[in-house]
């Protein structure tokens, strides 16, 4: 079982720098792209959906890999979940409510 939490939270760990490196990589190609003459920042602008694309795998990855840890760490327990897992459950309500909208 400890190998089983391990994988998955190097799973969670991977989907957590996708989404990161997703969205600060978009970011930074964007800003680039304006500086750019505009048939130059055209082509540019074509990386930002396979960017936003990994984040959102990222995303999928750790919405997946946290809800298996959960579920075989704390066996479906609400009650015995500390105080920062629900702050950290504020902020991941909160990123995939902002990407499902974008």
């Amino acid at each position: 079982m400890l190998l089983t939490l391990d994988i998955l939270l190097i799973l969670h760990f991977i989907g957590l720098m996708l989404g990161a490196g997703g969205g600060i990589g978009s970011t930074l190609v964007m800003r680039h792209a304006l500086s750019l003459p505009p048939e130059q920042g055209d082509i540019i602008r074509t990386a930002g959906p396979a960017l936003s694309g990994m984040s959102i795998a990222g995303l999928i990855l750790m919405l997946f890999s946290g809800f298996a840890l959960w579920v075989i760490k704390y066996e479906f327990a609400f009650a015995s979940m500390p105080a920062m897992f629900w702050v950290k459950m504020v902020f991941v309500t909160t990123l995939t409510i902002a990407s499902v909208m974008i």
